[in-house]
């Protein structure tokens, strides 16, 4: 390999890593559209319901869909069960049996 094309394997090398670390400024500042921005988690939403004072008075699986729904999070039944549960799991949520039309159902509340 000759000086000249040392000198251009060298300026391509320096021309790649300039592209890469002005990518990284760009995430760095936020500027960069492809940044990843986390999704928050059915569980996430439940925690910020609580937050909210929504889940003060006990609430059916319904009422928080139609909660979720109104602030634009739109989830079907099923995809509630496991978040609920693990929530009472943990303590974040307590339920409780509620009569509604004369069904006992589970109603979710702040613990």
């Amino acid at each position: 390999m000759n000086v000249n094309e040392e000198i251009l394997e060298i300026r391509k090398t320096l021309k790649e890593h300039d592209k890469r670390l002005g990518s990284l400024e760009s995430l760095a500042k936020g500027k960069d559209k492809r940044a990843i921005v986390k999704k928050k988690s059915i569980l996430d939403h439940l925690i910020s319901l609580k937050s909210e004072g929504f889940l003060d008075q006990p609430k059916t699986t319904k009422e928080i869909i139609e909660k979720l729904a109104q602030e634009g999070y739109h989830y079907p039944s099923e995809s509630l069960t496991e978040p609920l549960q693990r929530a009472v799991r943990q303590g974040i949520l307590g339920r409780i049996k509620k009569k509604v039309e004369g069904k006992t159902i589970w109603a979710y509340c702040k613990r």
